[in-house]
C-alpha cells in the first residue's frame, strides 16, 4: 500500500507535468496546421480586445474559462475559473464571481464606483467527489439558472460534468453528477437548437478519442442531447475532430462555443497555434462540424483569444471574451459578422438580445443595527453583500469581520444566534498540496467585541463552524485562544444553526444541523470581555448568513 507522502508526491508531480505540457504545447503549434482545414470566406472577425476586469488584489489572480449572463434586475454576472498565480489548474476549487450594471465597463475605482465590474465572494466551492471546478456555463430556463461545469474526477478518464442550480445567481444548489467522460472531458456549453430540431437541448464539450492519456490521441468536440436539461443522451456524438497536438492535455478544441445564425451553426474553439488562438468553423448541421484530418472542417474566422465566450449586450452588440493564465484578468472584443443575417431579428439566432428577469429584493433577516463595519477596508480583498438568500461574505487570506452597530453593555445577558451555510471548503488551496486535503474555511458569529472596526485587535469572542482538521464547532477569543471545541463533520451547502447564551461570564453554545434538535455542545467561563459589539466573520472562504438575531435576557 502506498504511503500518503508517496501519493502526495505523485499528485504534485502530476500538477507540474500538467502545467508543463499545456504550456509547452501552447508555445508551439497547439493543434493541426491551417492547411488541414478548408479556408472558407471569413464570416466573423474580432480583435481590439479591451480590459474589463481583474480579480487581483495585493496578490495576482487569474480568470480562465468563464460565463456571462444578464441576471435579475439587469445586473450582469460573470462566474469563472480562478486561482492566485501561478497557474494551478488542479487546485482551482472555487468559482470567481463579479457583477456589473454594464457588460463592457472596466472595473471602477472604489469597487466599481464607475459602473463597472465589482468583485463578489466566491460563487461556489467544490464538494467531494469533485476534485476541482472548471469552465462554468450558465443558462436561464423557466425561473431557474442552470450552471454546467467540469468537476474533475478520480481519474482523467472519468471527469465529471456536473450541474448546480440557482434562483438568483448568488446561491447555488448542487444538483447532481450528470455523467463522466474523458480524457479530461470538460468545458461544457449548452444551447437550445430551436424549433427545426424540436427545441432539443444540446451540450457541447471537449475531450479526446480514444479516451486515454496517450500523446497520440485526437482532440474532439462531443455533443449530447436532452429534453429536460438533466438527463443527457449516451453515448456522446463526436461532432468535430481537431486532430492531434502531441499531448492529451489542452488541445485545439478547448472551450467550445456554438452559435446559430439563421441556418448556419458556428463553432468557436481554441487554442490552436499558441495559447490565445481561437478558430471558428461553420456548418449547417449542429452535429457535424467536420474534421481537420480529412479536410472537411470549414474555418471562417480566427481571433487572438483563449477561453472564448460569445456574449451579446442589451443593445444587441456581439462580443468575444479572452482570459487565461497570466493574462491579467478578463477582456472583451467586438465581434463582426459577414454572413448577412439580420441582427435585429431574434428568431435568426440562438443568442437573442438578453432580457433581464425581474429584480429580486435582497433579504437579510437580522435584529442587528446598521451601519455595519468591515474589518477589511478594501472591498477588493473582502466582500460583503446582501442577497435574496441572506448576507454573503468572502475573504481568502484569513479573518474578515463584519460588525454591526449593536453594542450591548456589560450588564446585558443575551442570546445571539444565526443560520450559517459554508460555501467553500478552502478559499485558495496552496500550491502544491494534496488536492484531497484543504486547509479549511470557517464562518462565525462574533460577540462582546471591544471595537467595531478592529474586533480581533481589541478583543472579542467567536463561535464558528469550520471544515479544517475534520470539521467542527469552535469557541475562542482574540487574542487567539481556544476555549472549547466540538468535532462535527461540517459540510458545504448545508445550513447549520449556531446559538450562544451569555450570562455574565458563562457562555453556552448550542448547535444543530437540519432536522436535528438544538443541543448544548459547549460550556465555558471567561471574564476577558463583559460587553461590546455583535457581528459575523468569515475565514478563508465564503459563507451565507441568515436570521442573525439577538435578544436580551434577564
Amino acid at each position: 500500500m502506498k504511503s500518503q507522502h508517496h501519493d502526495a508526491r505523485l499528485i504534485v508531480f502530476r500538477v507540474y507535468v500538467y502545467v508543463f505540457l499545456v504550456l509547452v504545447v501552447a508555445s508551439s503549434t497547439y493543434g493541426v496546421s491551417s492547411s488541414s482545414v478548408i479556408q472558407a470566406k471569413t464570416l466573423v472577425s474580432g480583435g481590439g480586445f479591451f480590459h474589463i476586469y481583474d480579480p487581483s488584489d495585493f496578490t495576482s489572480w487569474y480568470i480562465n474559462d468563464q460565463t456571462f449572463i444578464l441576471g435579475p434586475g439587469g445586473m450582469w454576472h460573470m462566474l469563472g475559473i480562478t486561482h492566485s498565480d501561478p497557474a494551478a489548474p488542479l487546485y482551482e476549487v472555487n468559482f470567481a464571481h463579479a457583477i456589473s450594471p454594464n457588460l463592457t465597463s472596466l472595473s471602477g475605482s472604489s469597487g466599481g464606483g464607475g459602473g463597472g465590474w465589482t468583485k463578489q465572494p466566491f460563487a461556489t466551492g467544490s464538494v467531494l467527489p469533485e476534485t476541482h471546478m472548471w469552465a462554468p456555463h450558465i443558462i436561464y430556463n423557466e425561473g431557474l439558472y442552470y450552471m454546467y461545469y467540469c468537476g474533475g474526477g478520480a481519474s482523467d478518464e472519468l471527469y465529471q460534468i456536473n450541474l448546480r442550480t440557482s434562483p438568483d445567481l448568488y446561491t447555488w444548489t448542487f444538483k447532481e453528477i450528470l455523467f463522466e467522460d474523458g480524457f479530461d472531458g470538460r468545458d461544457p456549453m449548452v444551447m437550445n437548437l430551436g424549433s427545426k430540431f424540436n427545441n432539443t437541448w444540446v451540450m457541447y464539450y471537449c475531450g479526446t478519442t480514444p479516451n486515454s492519456g496517450s500523446p497520440s490521441v485526437h482532440h474532439v468536440t462531443y455533443a449530447r442531447t436532452s429534453v429536460d436539461l438533466v438527463s443527457w443522451s449516451h453515448p456522446p456524438l463526436i461532432v468535430f475532430g481537431a486532430g492531434s497536438s502531441g499531448s492529451p492535455y489542452g488541445g485545439p478544441n478547448e472551450s467550445p462555443v456554438v452559435v446559430r445564425r439563421w441556418s448556419n451553426f458556428y463553432l468557436f474553439a481554441g487554442s490552436w497555434n499558441g495559447y490565445s488562438d481561437t478558430r471558428v468553423f461553420v456548418s449547417n448541421d449542429p452535429f457535424n462540424f467536420g474534421n481537420t484530418i480529412n479536410n472537411t472542417a470549414q474555418q471562417v474566422g480566427e481571433m487572438p483569444s483563449h477561453a472564448p465566450e460569445v456574449v451579446r449586450d442589451v443593445f444587441g452588440k456581439w462580443y468575444l471574451s479572452r482570459a487565461g493564465w497570466g493574462q491579467g484578468g478578463l477582456f472583451l472584443s467586438p465581434l463582426t459578422w459577414y454572413d448577412g443575417v439580420d441582427d435585429h431579428d431574434d428568431n435568426e439566432t440562438s443568442m437573442p438580445v438578453p432580457v433581464a428577469q425581474p429584480a429580486l429584493k435582497p433579504f437579510f433577516n437580522t435584529s442587528l443595527q446598521a451601519p455595519w463595519s468591515s474589518s477589511i477596508s478594501n472591498i477588493t480583498y473582502s466582500q460583503w453583500i446582501q442577497t435574496p438568500a441572506g448576507l454573503k461574505g468572502g475573504y481568502v487570506y484569513g479573518d474578515a469581520f463584519y460588525m454591526s452597530s449593536t453594542n450591548l453593555p456589560c450588564s446585558n445577558n443575551f442570546i445571539f444566534e444565526s443560520d450559517i451555510m459554508l460555501i467553500t471548503k478552502d478559499g485558495n488551496p496552496a500550491f502544491p498540496v494534496d488536492k484531497w486535503t484543504r486547509t479549511g474555511s470557517a464562518a462565525s458569529i462574533v460577540f462582546r467585541a471591544s471595537s467595531q472596526s478592529a474586533p480581533a485587535t481589541a478583543g472579542c469572542y467567536v463561535v464558528n463552524i469550520h471544515t479544517d482538521s475534520g470539521g467542527g464547532v469552535k469557541l475562542f477569543k482574540f487574542p487567539y485562544l481556544v476555549l472549547q471545541s466540538y468535532s462535527y463533520n461540517i459540510q458545504q451547502y448545508i445550513t447549520y444553526h449556531l446559538k450562544v447564551e451569555v450570562n455574565g461570564s458563562n457562555i453556552v453554545v448550542w448547535f444543530n444541523a437540519p432536522g436535528e434538535q438544538p443541543i448544548a455542545i459547549m460550556k465555558a467561563q471567561d471574564t476577558s470581555y463583559n460587553g461590546g459589539y455583535l457581528g459575523v466573520n468569515v475565514w478563508q472562504g465564503s459563507a451565507l448568513f441568515q436570521n442573525v438575531i439577538h435578544s436580551v435576557i434577564s
